[in-house]
């Protein structure tokens, strides 16, 4: 086919030279049709670009491997399609074919590519005949670590994609096709948790190498015990010009990190290199034009600017000589993007290197239920017991077939499970927190989906299916005064819903770090019990719990969003708009303005006090903080001569009266109204409870958390964005 083309061409190109020569025609490269995708492996979800040439209604079909081409000739339809040339698109502009502009409902069902072997074909003219052909895979990654930018994941316990092979010459990337030879030595060999080295070099494939070579990246190396063998360094993942050398440098005893050929002065460095080494979980972190960082078990220790791309050459782990060490790499890990801290804190959590409860805001903390590390130190998929990571509330579990752990979570499906006491104690306290994170949600019940529930059903939060909306029944009020939200259905899918409840305060309920309801809590809870899950059918339904957690006090709407983000469903780099308040200056019952200053200020400016005849006026002493206040003229009456020409008499006019929230406050403008100045938001920035006033759970343990630590340090910069929006 390719041939009689080309020889058609050249036909034509003769007859137009013998016609016509003066006029050259030339052939580029470009006008040659072809096909080209980014990748050869992808993980499900992820975009798959492809570049292809050619000419009027030449196109582009994705098919399964399988698949046969012309219908009319028996075989399939494609998946997905679109003109090379045609319908806006140009020949030679790359496209993801996942918004092509075709696609045929005959294939409805792979229209999101799930796991499977594709193809990417090339058709000439609108027909079937085939240019070109590029076969690739779309693969399901069985991980609870980010997926979002995974390139490459080398995992040392199941070190082929049938599980581990301790004979095996490659060690297999689980997350695409980068896979990485390696050889059996006495020093160099695969043990039951990783890959043991001691002296060799093993080199990535050239897909890594261009990854850290780009505007971003991330590598994550695990290792466990470290012992240094080199005489002057230990260099465990390096390029052959050295642009990218991350190792100890062992006369100092610090980790540190050369890049793109910069100075040592220029490099982040980490104290006591060794002993930190030790089963530890080593990140680097990487943006050109931004910082690189250094993670250790999740928790930043050094960072410096990084002005340039890598510029390596090549990619391995291990060394020889001077820099020689002996480990086992337990896992290595590649994305194309710079994590944040809390993805990185998250993957630390995965690997057991970090407790989960470190993630969380900490003062009030009671129990702490993790969907990706079910245990203290790790995940076990057959347990029957959720260790609560605080201390002893741990949920003893009726498990099935239904009822089961999966990759980050709990599988719950119409079977009730009982919280212990203390927890059902702590929700029947003055005031409580309740955080649950939920996965993917079916609902099965014909009335209700009720997810935490008690026997007296005095503690009831559930989603009402004849009108789809979110419900919390406390402390057995009606139906009218409950909290209720629409849309039930998406707020309980793959969701953080937090419910913060005071006596004699307010409930209030937010869905992934937003507020999205509040209502009076007059009265104790009162519940019997304590359950997640359901088992009637009018309540029932199948949805992962991911994470549950309680405090014994209300987390204010900064420490739910901070524990939002440690959960990754709220994006981490956001800019959150600036905190205003208002001060209110009144005289005479009269508003005369509204000021209004941004958090932290400590000053503003006044306005001037309206004149009052026979009298002096003055504002009344006030001090800027972060609240909204009232500030209210003083006037003083003035000193007046007597007739006879004794001293004269101070008459002292009597203060007004406090200002409180029933006095009429008359507006400047309008001359007339009883509105009292706006106290909508009176308390915020004001936090539940004073630090130390609670205790409790993992309060003392923790100290502050990498929530407060690593997260709410950049709360003040960031804007709340619901992910799955």
């Amino acid at each position: 086919m390719m041939k009689k083309s080309l020889s058609f061409g050249l036909a034509v190109l003769l007859i137009l030279a013998a016609v016509m020569v003066a006029v050259p025609v030339q052939v580029t490269a470009e006008e040659l049709p072809r096909l080209t995708l980014n990748k050869t492996s992808y993980l499900v979800g992820e975009d798959i670009f492809v570049t292809a040439t050619g000419t009027g209604t030449d196109w582009v079909g994705l098919y399964a491997a399988g698949d046969t081409y012309d219908p009319g000739a028996g075989g399939q339809v494609s998946i997905l399609w679109y003109y090379v040339a045609d319908d806006g698109n140009a020949s030679g502009n790359t496209k993801n074919i996942r918004e092509a502009e075709h696609r045929n409902e005959q294939r409805a069902s792979l229209y999101d590519i799930p796991a499977g072997e594709y193809k990417m074909m090339l058709m000439k003219d609108g027909g079937y005949s085939v240019v070109a052909e590029v076969p690739f895979r779309v693969i399901e990654v069985p991980t609870a670590y980010v997926r979002d930018g995974l390139v490459a994941w080398y995992d040392g316990v199941e070190n082929t994609r049938d599980g581990q092979d301790i004979e095996s010459v490659v060690w297999h990337d689980k997350a695409g096709g980068y896979d990485l030879p390696v050889e059996h030595t006495e020093t160099n060999a695969f043990e039951a948790t990783g890959f043991h080295v001691r002296s060799g070099k093993f080199s990535f494939p050239q897909g890594i190498v261009d990854t850290v070579n780009g505007k971003a990246f991330t590598v994550e190396l695990r290792f466990s015990e470290f012992v240094s063998v080199g005489g002057s360094f230990n260099t465990f993942l390096n390029s052959g010009n050295d642009n990218f050398a991350l190792f100890r440098r062992n006369k100092k005893d610090v980790i540190e990190f050369k890049f793109a050929a910069n100075p040592g002065s220029e490099r982040p460095t980490v104290a006591d290199g060794l002993a930190l080494l030790q089963n530890a979980l080593v990140t680097v972190t990487y943006e050109v034009g931004g910082q690189t960082r250094i993670y250790i078990n999740g928790e930043e220790k050094a960072s410096a600017p990084s002005p340039k791309e890598m510029g390596a050459d090549t990619l391995f782990i291990g060394q020889e000589g001077s820099k020689a060490f002996d480990t086992v790499y337990r896992s290595i890990r590649f994305y194309d993007r710079a994590l944040n801290p809390a993805e990185v804190a998250h993957n630390a959590v995965v690997d057991g290197a970090l407790s989960a409860k470190q993630l969380y805001v900490a003062d009030g903390l009671v129990a702490v239920y993790s969907g990706i590390q079910n245990r203290a130190g790790g995940n076990d998929l057959d347990a029957a017991v959720w260790a609560d990571l605080c201390g002893g509330n741990d949920i003893t579990l009726t498990t099935d077939q239904n009822n089961r752990f999966e990759l980050g979570g709990f599988r719950s499906n119409s079977i009730r499970q009982f919280f212990p006491q203390a927890v059902v104690d702590v929700v029947n306290g003055q005031a409580f927190t309740v955080e649950m994170s939920l996965g993917d949600l079916r609902s099965l019940g014909t009335a209700y989906n009720t997810f935490i529930n008690s026997d007296n059903d005095n503690f009831s939060l559930f989603r009402r299916i004849e009108n789809d909306v979110l419900e919390f029944k406390y402390a057995g009020n009606g139906r009218g005064e409950r909290p209720q939200v629409k849309d039930g259905l998406e707020l309980f899918t793959d969701s953080l819903i937090t419910v913060t409840y005071e006596i004699g305060g307010e409930t209030v309920i937010y869905a992934d770090g937003m507020e999205i309801a509040r209502t009076a809590s007059p009265r104790p809870m009162g519940a019997d019990n304590l359950f997640f899950g359901h088992d009637k059918q009018t309540h029932n339904y199948s949805t992962l719990f991911r994470d549950l957690r309680f405090y014994n006090r209300a987390l204010s709407a900064e420490e739910v969003l901070a524990n939002a983000k440690a959960d990754l469903v709220v994006d981490y780099d956001y800019t959150e708009p600036e905190k205003v308040f208002k001060a209110t200056f009144v005289a005479n019952n009269k508003v005369v303005t509204v000021v209004e200053f941004a958090a932290g200020a400590t000053s503003i400016e006044e306005p001037e006090v309206p004149a009052r005849e026979g009298f002096t006026g003055a504002w009344a002493a006030y001090t800027v903080e972060n609240k909204n206040f009232t500030v209210r003229a003083i006037y003083t009456l003035i000193p007046a001569q007597t007739e006879t020409g004794t001293d004269a008499v101070t008459e002292t006019a009597t203060a007004p009266v406090t200002d409180t929230a029933t006095e009429a406050v008359t507006t400047a403008e309008s001359g007339s109204g009883t509105e009292p100045p706006d106290t909508s938001l009176d308390t915020a920035g004001v936090t539940g409870t004073e630090t130390g006033k609670t205790g409790g759970g993992c309060s003392s343990a923790v100290g502050g958390g990498l929530a407060l630590t690593a997260l709410m340090t950049v709360l003040a910069a960031a804007t709340l964005r619901r992910r799955k929006h």
